[in-house]
């Protein structure tokens, strides 16, 4: 799941959230092919949103049974001043939360 932060869309983004849009669906559709590779069945996502709060709704609606995300994201400025995306989900799911740091990704 990618959650495009609208929080940070300035009219001149707006513009060229088309052309993101498909880089960021190609990008999904990778993953979940190489997800597949290795027998991992996988749905991929691409929403508009506050990150913390979309990727929660999702995780209900789907009735998951374990959220998976990385310890940083892209905006560490921003996560250094109001807090991660992760610390967020971690604090407000019911949900079990896997959180992989930077040194276990490949």
């Amino acid at each position: 799941m990618h959650v495009r932060d609208a929080r940070m869309y300035a009219p001149e983004i707006m513009k060229k959230l088309p052309k993101h849009e498909q880089i960021d669906i190609q990008t999904l559709n990778s993953i979940e092919r190489e997800l597949g590779a290795t027998g991992i069945k996988a749905k991929t996502l691409l929403v508009d949103g506050i990150p913390f709060v979309e990727i929660n709704k999702a995780a209900e609606k789907e009735n998951a049974s374990l959220i998976v995300m990385g310890s940083h994201g892209r905006s560490m400025v921003e996560e250094m001043l109001v807090g991660s995306v992760c610390g967020k989900i971690v604090r407000r799911t019911k949900i079990s939360v896997l959180v992989v740091t930077r040194g276990m990704r490949r």
